[in-house]
């Protein structure tokens, strides 16, 4: 129960009296120091390694400041990597088969999809505040889910701390909503705007949209493969027909060589199939690549785009990072080779800071540590190693993948 304030009484000292009783609720006030949400989503079977490895969801994670006050992380190992049950690690040989026969499927397609965006929401639920900005990132799958919960929180908001048991039941109704099937199958549109415009102002925080979403090569490949034929209805067809209403700021890295149909990306310009000439960041330096690559891109502009969407040579991998650099000993200078998916990571950072730089309160602006500014003055200094390193090939042996991977990838070329 809320305690009623005091009225004035003889004894205290004079307190003044208590203020008048009105009907109407004032609106809570936004954060006079607002929060910084960062939420990383890693790609399909990766997580933190602690090697070169690592894809660029870890490296920009490891960028940001976690010693501010002001500022939460969360961190999202990928989708097959782990189960969401909530047993103990010590398991039994046939809990252990269990599990991983559940992160096999996982892996494959995605089958727990929904309990990791879920987790994803319920970090919101725990630390969001009206007035907060909320910086989303992912990779591949991860990529999808990060999308998925950009535009989820947008339709339905955000529920209020404690209330877990309607986890549930929100993320349900936005997918049925999406989808047009179980409650809202049948029903029209405007039908469905109404009732979920009903349930957010009902039991969620409203007027809660992300203020940055930053994507490397989304793809679709969840809870199905995306096979051509299939008459299964795939959860993204209808979600992507506009960014409008994802977040403030929308970047997004997609890889141009990449071949298996099963990493079709998820493009953000509906019916967008091939890189055009104003998608593609210019060439500075010559090279015999069949592709375009580059160490520098355009002066950043003074108030950058809403969104972007730039295709980047490489495969999927090569653009969101996670295989190992394998000639560190070749190296002189002492410092680890340059990757192909440093370029993306340093593009994503430069659009960061694009942000950062039209961001009027400084409080609001995300936050980084030393390892930043290392790793930029690294790659101005190495970035053209960058552009020249090793473009993988997951379809052909001796491309960079193991014999027994390339005979799985084969299956799913085009």
């Amino acid at each position: 129960m809320v305690p009623r304030p005091f009225a004035s009484r003889s004894n205290t000292g004079g307190l003044p009296p208590a203020p008048a009783a009105t009907n109407q609720l004032a609106p809570a006030p936004k954060s006079i120091h607002p929060k910084r949400l960062v939420l990383c989503f890693d790609g399909t079977g990766n997580s933190y390694s602690g090697t070169t490895a690592d894809t660029n969801v870890v490296k920009i994670y490891q960028k940001f400041d976690k010693s501010t006050k002001d500022q939460f992380h969360y961190y999202q190992p990928g989708i097959g990597t782990y189960t969401l049950d909530p047993d103990s690690l010590n398991l039994n040989p046939c809990e252990k088969l269990t599990q991983n026969v559940k992160k096999t499927l996982d892996q494959a397609a995605g089958l727990m999809f929904d309990a990791h965006v879920m987790a994803g929401y319920r970090f919101l639920m725990e630390h969001y505040g009206s007035g907060d900005r909320i910086f989303i990132f992912g990779f591949s799958r991860g990529a999808f889910t990060a999308r998925f919960l950009a535009r989820m929180i947008c339709a339905v908001g955000i529920l209020s701390r404690g209330n877990e048991e309607m986890v549930r039941f929100t993320y349900k109704r936005y997918q049925d909503s999406i989808t047009k099937s179980g409650m809202y199958k049948g029903r029209s549109a405007e039908e469905i705007t109404k009732d979920l415009h009903n349930f957010k102002s009902t039991f969620c925080r409203t007027n809660v949209m992300p203020y940055f979403l930053g994507l490397w090569d989304t793809v679709n490949s969840v809870g199905v493969f995306g096979l051509p034929g299939s008459k299964r209805k795939r959860r993204d067809e209808h979600q992507y027909d506009s960014v409008a209403k994802t977040a403030v700021y929308v970047r997004h890295a997609v890889a141009i060589d990449e071949r298996r149909c099963k990493f079709r990306p998820a493009l953000l310009i509906p019916g967008a199939t091939k890189a055009d000439d104003d998608n593609i960041e210019p060439q500075t330096t010559g090279g015999n690549r069949s592709t375009t690559r580059t160490t520098a891109r355009e002066p950043v502009p003074k108030k950058p785009p809403k969104t972007r969407e730039v295709f980047f040579a490489g495969n999927h991998c090569d653009i969101g990072g996670g295989y190992p650099i394998k000639s560190v000993g070749e190296n002189v200078d002492g410092e680890e080779p340059m990757q192909l998916s440093d370029i993306t990571l340093n593009w994503m950072l430069e659009e960061l800071d694009a942000v950062n730089e039209v961001t009027e309160r400084p409080e609001a602006r995300i936050a980084f540590n030393e390892q930043k500014d290392l790793f930029q003055e690294r790659y101005q200094r190495k970035g053209e190693e960058a552009t020249y390193s090793r473009m993988h090939d997951t379809l052909t042996y001796h491309g960079g993948e193991k014999g027994s991977k390339i005979l799985g990838n084969g299956s799913m070329a085009p």
